[in-house]
Formats: C-alpha cells, structure tokens, sequence
C-alpha cells in the first residue's frame, strides 16, 4: 500500500469508482515469490481483524496490483488487502478513528504504522458510523436512501422509496451526497418538500465501503442489525425498487 493513508474524503472518491465482485483470497492463484509465503500470515492477521466470508474484490490497479474490501464483525471496521505480483500483501484496518497498515519482510513479519482520521463535525450534520450503528440497533429492518440536488431522478426517488419502505414495514434514512453542493442542496430540499434531515451527508466507512454513494440515487438495504451486501444503485420505479429490497433480503 503505498502511497498516503486514506482520510474520510479520499475513501468517498474511492467508493464512487469501485465495481466489486464477491472473491475468497483462498481463489487466488498460486504464485512464487515472497507474497505466497506470507499468505498463512495474512490470514492469520486478517482473522484476528475480524473479518468473516464476506469479501469484495476491487478493479485491479494500473499496475495489476489486486485489492479486496473485507467487512469485519464491527460496523464501521473494514479492511483492505492489496496483493502485488512478487510482493507480501499489505493490510490496512481502516475505521473512524484511524488507519492501521500491516506490511510484511521477506520473512513474513509484520511492520505497522498507523495515522489518526480527523472527527467528524459534532454538530449532528454528518451522518456517522455512531449514527449507523444507532440506526442498526432501532429497528429490525431498513433501507439507507442516497439522494443527490445534482440528479433530478434521486430527488424524486426520495419520496418513492420511502413510500416503499413503509409499506414494507421497514425504516427509512435518507442521506445526501457528501459531494454535493450544501448551498444547493438545500434549496432544492426546500422547492421539493424534502425534511430538513435529508440534508445531512455521512462520513461513514460502513456506507462508503458498502458503495453506497457510488451513483445517486442508491439504496443500501440492512436487516438483524447487518446489511445485505452492497448498495443498489440506479433510478426505478417503486415496483422495481421493491424488488431491489426484496432481493438484498432474500440474499440472508
């Protein structure tokens, strides 16, 4: 991993290009070199991070470098594993809090360095990981709606899926774009009727690493204080984006 550590803002940028695939690191195939000697190592470290079966694989990097997104057992706690051809992996624990990167030597020991996010506004104006957790633990079941002011169709999407949601008895969050323009945004909140608590954008690694601000509008789907998978994107009618709950659902 190289380069600077990740912050809030660059994560956001990050999501909003991801195209992930659902891929075990034990899929890999076998090479020679450093990296396939320190798999066990990788396994055993990502193990005691906390991560479960659920892992995501990320578009290869320019220079075939692979990456995977793996959620852990903590809402708000994910890792990253990047795998080079003739390299060890490299890890990151990334959360609000802070950045944790493992690397490894030539004889598979672990090297850590580790880098402080800045807070979130204590306003109440950012939806957090705080906030998804609370949100998690109030009903059983929920969708996450992203909207942008800058996608007329999102706009409208709001008061369809939120319409969907409660006639499927489940709970309705809605967030806006953290990219979008504040000054704008609420202008158009405002000509379409939209609560002030739409307004709130997120600086949430759960919601940026489930993708959910990779196309506005988007729905993110949670159940049994989990979520299913990765954020819907994409405009529908209600009937389809029914259907879109219904299946992330069916999926547990």
């Amino acid at each position: 991993m190289a380069g600077p550590l990740p912050t809030n803002a660059t994560l956001w940028l990050a999501a909003a290009t991801l195209a992930a695939q659902p891929l075990s690191l034990a899929a890999q195939p076998h090479r020679k070199g450093a990296d396939a000697g320190c798999q066990a190592a990788v396994e055993r470290r990502i193990g005691e991070w906390g991560a479960g079966a659920e892992r995501y694989r990320d578009p290869d990097g320019p220079f075939g470098t692979r990456q995977w997104r793996l959620p852990t057992r903590e809402i708000g706690t994910w890792l990253l594993v990047q795998d080079a051809e003739g390299r060890a992996p490299s890890l990151a624990r990334v959360d609000a809090r802070s950045t944790t990167r493992v690397t490894f030597d030539a004889r598979c020991r672990e090297m850590s360095t580790s880098a402080v996010t800045p807070p979130a506004p204590p306003d109440g104006s950012v939806f957090t990981d705080d906030d998804v957790r609370a949100m998690l633990a109030a009903a059983p079941q929920g969708v996450v709606y992203l909207w942008s002011p800058h996608m007329p169709l999102s706009v409208d999407g709001y008061r369809t899926v939120s319409e969907v949601a409660r006639r499927m008895g489940m709970s309705f969050t809605a967030v806006r774009d953290p990219m979008s323009d504040a000054a704008y945004a609420a202008a158009v909140a405002t000509e379409a009727g939209l609560p002030a608590s739409a307004l709130r954008t997120f600086a949430s690694i759960e919601l940026s690493f489930r993708q959910l601000n990779l196309h506005a509008p988007a729905v993110l789907v949670f159940s049994g204080g989990h979520f299913d998978g990765l954020a819907v994107p994409g405009y529908r009618e209600a009937a389809s984006f029914e259907a879109a709950i219904a299946g992330r659902l069916s999926n547990r």
